[in-house]
């Protein structure tokens, strides 16, 4: 008797599906059942997060760097690397602001439908 002799074998394969003909005069990232617009929907959510995380991150930044900042009793070296944290922080805040509102503004002119954070 073999080792295989109690596993059962099925010679059946049922009914055979025929898969769908992908188009090929669609761009690929339209081929398998994605539109245009969810795929702008996507690009935005992406960009919103990451839009997201960079605020919170300068925010942080911002915080660490005015702490820095009252608690450098008197020193010119680090109230000056302070300084220069909390510009950088402001700058980026700005960036990512303008940045959120640069993506709102050309999803509004391809006609997307705008879902902010």
């Amino acid at each position: 008797m073999s080792l295989f002799a109690a596993i059962p074998t099925f010679t059946s394969r049922g009914p055979t599906v025929t898969p769908t003909p992908v188009p090929t005069n669609r761009p690929v990232f339209l081929r398998f059942g994605t539109t245009l617009p969810d795929l702008y929907a996507v690009i935005q959510q992406v960009l919103n997060t990451l839009i997201l995380i960079t605020i919170i991150t300068a925010v942080i930044y911002l915080i660490l760097n005015g702490l820095k900042f009252v608690t450098s009793g008197g020193d010119q070296a680090k109230a000056q690397e302070a300084q220069k944290g909390i510009t950088y922080a402001i700058i980026g805040i700005i960036i990512a602001v303008s940045s959120s509102l640069l993506v709102q503004f050309v999803l509004t002119r391809l006609d997307v439908n705008i879902v902010t954070f």
